[in-house]
């Protein structure tokens, strides 16, 4: 995910001087033993540098995003199932590593069969990140039906912006809400989504979903396109996502 590595400050600047010639070297005199500076060296060194009480502004390289809520969620889930193989018993974990050869992943173009631990781990990260508990036998293998949710409405309710989802039949599983910012109107697709929550129980055939998506990221200012992604969880096995998309009422200000 774009992460830096924090390294010694005085091993990257040393490093800096360390590719130097012999004229940067001065021979006899009282500056006998003194490292002449280079004039370049406080750019490899800003460059390179992290934030430090030295330098409180860090290099190019040192700037890291803030890890979202909903990254450390995952982190911590992922690293609760990790932790729960070694309370497994030996028994249970053979029975892992026996489902596991039935499942696939595809990573690089390439399909592998999963470890029994890689299962353990797929299946339980997922059910801790919505706050259930782990499984320590493997799930039956089950074909998930298609996803129930439809097509994304936004509407003008008294001046207020309304989003919907409709969800003519009620859903067998957790449905996992995903969205993106507000887009173009000329916009078509959009491919980086953020989780939002899961979905609300629905209405009379519609799930509000207005609060998860003003609380990430604001009302949607008038025409505006914004994208929904939803896709289903049962026991710890994902379906594919769908998308969905709905223009904002109103016409958008040009500045």
């Amino acid at each position: 995910m774009r992460h830096g590595i924090a390294l010694d400050p005085c091993l990257l600047h040393n490093r800096a001087f360390s590719q130097r010639t012999d004229d940067d070297i001065p021979h006899g005199g009282a500056d006998q033993g003194r490292v002449a500076r280079d004039p370049r060296s406080w750019k490899l060194k800003r460059h390179h540098l992290m934030k430090s009480p030295e330098h409180p502004k860090g290099g190019k390289r040192g700037k890291r995003k803030r890890p979202t809520a909903a990254q450390l969620r995952a982190r911590s889930a992922l690293t609760s199932a990790s932790h729960g193989w070694d309370d497994l018993t030996d028994a249970e974990r053979l029975a892992w590593h026996t489902a596991g050869k039935q499942e696939r992943t595809t990573s690089q173009g390439r399909t592998r069969r999963l470890t029994g631990q890689k299962y353990y781990v797929k299946i339980n990260a997922s059910r801790s990140f919505l706050g259930l508990a782990p499984l320590t036998s493997p799930p039956k293998p089950s074909k998930l039906r298609p996803n129930p949710v439809g097509a994304l409405s936004i509407i003008d309710v008294r001046g207020k912006i309304v989003l919907q989802l409709s969800v003519p039949s009620a859903p067998a599983a957790h449905i996992l809400v995903l969205g993106a910012p507000p887009q173009n109107a000329g916009r078509r697709f959009w491919r980086d989504f953020y989780y939002l929550g899961l979905l609300p129980a629905p209405k009379g055939g519609v799930s509000d979903i207005t609060e998860l998506y003003v609380k990430k990221f604001g009302n949607p200012p008038p025409g505006s396109r914004v994208f929904i992604q939803t896709r289903q969880q049962v026991d710890g096995q994902q379906d594919l996502p769908v998308q969905t998309d709905a223009l904002v009422p109103g016409r958008r200000e040009r500045r």
